[in-house]
């Protein structure tokens, strides 16, 4: 059965409903209830969803925007992508509409009770058990030893691996069931010949659908690499960087330059070759114990543990790690400041951010007042460049202020992960307190 419904907006509702989805989902379906009537043309905003059991129905524009609210609530599209794709949750919320303004046939239930029941049903298929996924990816200048290499959730391995000798063994079996797949692939091979060389990654997710699962499994990878980036941002120059990324296919390696004088016959072009980059070793970052300290701690809250602080010192380590991979020197800059603010200062609280910041920095690594008073004047330089390009567009960073900003949220990044105390801090009150309390007591860099 196929209906339009014009509805007024939901009746006021109290400020813990407004925030409850669910809250807000009852009274729009109650809303469609009470206004069905004929069908009416419909504005070029409306927003339509349909179910082949239920029928469809179609919002205008000013109630599509409380459906989107719905949504918005059970399924946000900021932060870490959710274990259930949006487009999943969004079918959800319509077939539960659906459900309860459309009667089946020979149902005896009340629309209340068809309300009631469309609701729990759409919870339970919300907490409905997620499922496991593999996603396989190749990567590219990281060394990999031949029994593979850990790190957080990733397994770093050869093509000649046995788990992924394993896994292209089963997609064949599969190709070779499906025998009208069989026919368009032109190989049995399952990674193109072009990638031979690569080494490929595997990220275990848990997630409802596979659109889930793949943005899921993108965004470890993508905080994975931007990690190791960081470290080896640690061992390498930067003209030697490994700058580890995926493999998305075939790229222009070198840039092509034109240039032509005006009023003129002459012309010339050149060609600009990549950066030569290093293939990043994982066993070099035993040279150093606290680079080895932190990489396990790194390792360690990719996998999941470490709590409330677990977020805060990935961005912190993902900025970072951007910063060490980015080649525009101003872009690097504010990455490495971003990563730095993120790592010392609490987001809650918003007061004196710099003078904070500029403490923590000479306490976390000074170890004398005379050594602490130079840090904060110089953090303060440089925080003074990095408003310059934030607020007035400047494009041009010395060498010598990205060195040290660099050098500084490096040290900064390093000397938490890698003091044992990290271990004891297991949230935003503990880190807080750790900062104050160090520098009331005067406490600083154990080896500066």
């Amino acid at each position: 059965m196929d209906a339009v419904v014009n509805m007024k907006l939901p009746t006021r509702t109290t400020a813990k409903e407004e925030r409850d989805p669910f809250k807000q989902l009852e009274a729009l379906i109650k809303e469609m209830q009470e206004a069905a009537g004929p069908p009416h043309r419909r504005s070029c905003f409306d927003s339509l969803f349909r179910s082949s059991a239920f029928g469809s129905f179609g919002l205008d524009d000013r109630h599509a925007e409380v459906y989107l609210s719905i949504l918005d609530g059970l399924a946000p599209d900021d932060g870490p992508p959710p274990p259930r794709s949006r487009a999943e949750v969004d079918k959800a919320i319509a077939k539960c509409i659906l459900s309860s303004v459309t009667p089946q046939a020979n149902s005896r239930s009340s629309f209340e009770e068809r309300i009631k029941q469309s609701i729990a049903e759409l919870k339970k298929a919300l907490r409905s058990k997620l499922r496991e996924w593999e996603i396989w990816r190749v990567v590219e200048r990281i060394r990999v030893p031949a029994e593979g290499f850990r790190f957080g959730k990733a397994l770093f391995c050869a093509q000649s691996h046995e788990s992924a000798r394993c896994v292209s063994v089963r997609i064949e079996r599969t190709i070779k069931r499906n025998r009208r797949l069989m026919r368009s692939v032109a190989s049995s091979k399952v990674w193109p010949t072009s990638v031979d060389q690569y080494p490929l990654c595997r990220i275990v997710v848990s997630a409802a659908d596979v659109d889930a699962a793949l943005r899921v499994a993108e965004f470890e990878l993508e905080t994975t690499l931007d990690a190791l980036n960081f470290f080896a941002s640690l061992l390498y120059s930067s003209d030697r960087l490994p700058a580890l990324r995926s493999r998305r296919g075939n790229s222009v390696d070198h840039e092509m330059c034109f240039w032509f004088e005006r009023c003129s016959t002459a012309w010339g072009s050149h060609t600009i070759p990549p950066s030569y980059r290093e293939a990043f070793d994982p066993a070099d970052v035993s040279q150093d114990k606290d680079v080895e300290a932190a990489f396990k701690t790194a390792s360690a809250l990719l996998n999941g543990s470490g709590s409330e602080l677990r977020s805060r010192f990935l961005s912190a380590i993902k900025w970072a790690g951007k910063g060490s991979a980015t080649e525009n020197r101003e872009n690097a800059f504010l990455f490495y400041a971003i990563a730095l603010e993120t790592l010392l200062l609490d987001q809650q609280h918003q007061e004196q951010l710099a003078y904070r910041l500029r403490l923590r920095v000479a306490h976390l690594l000074g170890s004398r007042a005379l050594s602490r008073s130079k840090i904060r004047d110089r953090v303060r330089q440089l925080y003074n460049v990095r408003s310059k390009i934030v607020h007035s567009g400047r494009t041009e960073v010395p060498q010598a202020d990205f060195d040290g900003l660099r050098v500084i949220t490096q040290s900064c990044i390093i000397r938490l992960l890698s003091d044992p105390a990290f271990a004891d801090l297991s949230s935003e009150a503990d880190i807080e307190n750790w900062f104050e309390d160090m520098i009331i007591s005067g406490q600083g860099n154990r080896e500066a």
